[in-house]
């Protein structure tokens, strides 16, 4: 599974992308806690 596969299954769950550093994009939801996600090659 691709990054960028993880991160629209998660923005159907109600995560946003709000930054990257790199390759790894941070996600946050109003109720949970924060993720990074690996988008790597």
């Amino acid at each position: 599974m691709s990054g960028n596969q993880v991160i629209k299954a998660f923005s159907k769950e109600g995560y946003y992308v709000y930054g990257q550093k790199g390759s790894h994009i941070h996600l946050r939801h109003p109720e949970k806690r924060p993720l990074t996600i690996p988008n790597h090659n």
